[in-house]
This record gives C-alpha cells, sequence and structure tokens, in this order.
C-alpha cells in the first residue's frame, strides 16, 4: 500500500520497514543493557554475575554484528560469495533491499531522532508490562522485565506469523515462568497485553475505515489540471 501511494517501488518502502524493525531492536537492546549493566555494578539480587555476563555478552555479539552489517561490508562480502558459488537471481534483489537500507546513512540527524522516540516507546512498553504484571499479581523484578521484554519484542517482529501471534505468547510463558511467576500468570500478561494492544490501534482502525486510503498527490494533481 504505501508503495502504491508513494508511486515508488517496493524496495524503498521495504527498506524503510527494515530500518524501522533495526532501530526498534537497538533501542531494546540499549535499554537492556544499560539495566543488565546497573544491575550488576549495583549488586541487585536478582541478577547472578553469570547470567548478567551471558546476557550482555550475547547482546555484544548482537550489536558487534549490526556494525558489521552497516559499516564493515560483512553483507557485500556475504552476497560476493553466494554470487560466486550461486546463480540465484535474489542476490541481486537482496542488494539492493540492503543498499536502500545503508542508504538511512545520509540521514543521520531524521535516524537519531526516529532512535529517541523509538527509545522513549520501549521504555513506557516495558513500564506498562511490569504495572500491568503487577496488578495481575505477578511478583517478578522489573529487572527482569527490562531484560525479557524486549527480547520477546524482537522476536514477536520476525516475520515467523502474523503480527507475532503466539511467539509473544509462547515468549511470555517460557521466559517468566523461569523467574517464579506460573504459566498461567505469564500467558495471562502476554494475553492482556495483546488486547491493550489492539484496544489502543482501534482509533486508527476507525480512521482508515471511516475516511479510507489516501489518495496519491500526483493522482490529486492530474485531476484537478484543466
Amino acid at each position: 500500500s504505501l508503495a502504491k501511494y508513494s508511486g515508488s517501488t517496493i524496495i524503498e518502502p521495504l527498506s524503510s520497514v527494515i530500518l524501522d524493525r533495526v532501530i526498534g531492536f537497538a533501542a531494546l537492546l540499549v535499554t537492556a543493557i544499560l539495566v543488565v549493566a546497573a544491575a550488576v555494578i549495583w549488586q541487585v539480587s536478582a541478577i547472578g554475575p553469570g547470567l548478567a555476563s551471558t546476557f550482555l555478552a550475547v547482546l555484544a555479539i548482537l550489536v558487534l554484528l549490526g556494525l558489521g552489517f552497516w559499516k564493515g561490508g560483512l553483507f557485500d562480502k556475504g552476497v560476493s560469495l553466494l554470487k560466486d558459488r550461486t546463480s540465484w537471481r535474489w542476490t541481486h534483489w537482496v542488494t539492493e533491499i540492503y543498499e536502500a537500507c545503508v542508504s538511512y546513512r545520509l540521514h543521520r540527524r531524521a535516524v537519531g531522532a526516529v532512535f529517541i522516540v523509538v527509545q522513549i516507546t520501549v521504555i513506557i512498553g516495558i513500564l506498562t508490562t511490569y504495572l500491568t504484571g503487577m496488578s495481575l499479581g505477578m511478583h517478578v523484578p522489573l529487572i527482569y522485565f527490562v531484560m525479557f521484554v524486549p527480547l520477546i519484542s524482537f522476536l514477536s517482529s520476525l516475520p515467523i506469523s502474523a503480527n507475532g501471534i503466539g511467539i509473544a505468547e509462547g515468549g511470555f510463558v517460557f521466559f517468566f515462568s523461569q523467574v517464579g511467576a506460573s504459566a498461567a500468570e505469564a500467558l495471562t500478561l502476554a494475553l492482556v497485553m495483546r488486547v491493550l494492544m489492539i484496544i489502543a490501534t482501534l482509533p486508527g482502525a476507525v480512521l482508515l475505515a471511516v475516511q479510507g486510503w489516501p489518495v496519491r498527490p500526483e493522482a490529486t494533481t492530474t485531476s484537478t489540471g484543466p
């Protein structure tokens, strides 16, 4: 729909969606890293040194891989290797998407502003989930919500199921059942959060149903011409 409205190819809208996912995941990583590091420094009892070290090591690997794809040319080397050893035509299409994503480096100020907004949204989401869990009678320290909610959000954003249905619920049950919550409490929390998300998006759905999709600017200009 975005491609039809903007009059562009599918590459540009798809690259913007990918960048949105990347920025969102980066914001999740930053939040988790800062809080877990603070827990280690101040010796929060809920986080043991072994768990914190493992968690931070995994996050560090993900960050390094991201930087490698962003600046280190790992993607270019991988695509070149595939082109040399295979005749797959999709490598050209993947390269176009990657180049479109990397082109956002020319708009670092805009990307930085988006990152700040997403970071605030991530923090609000974690606190909302924590308060909802408390209202359901869950007695799980906030530090675990900071660790698990970003990971669950990332897993839900993967194109495995429709809108992460089943992935988020399974993630809540798997992670929070390891830290004192029952499977029923974790599943209830996941379902309540999904309902709250649906309620939050209803105004936009109503507006779309009433007004319909916007008309392309080119079409509007053409129709009003002499």
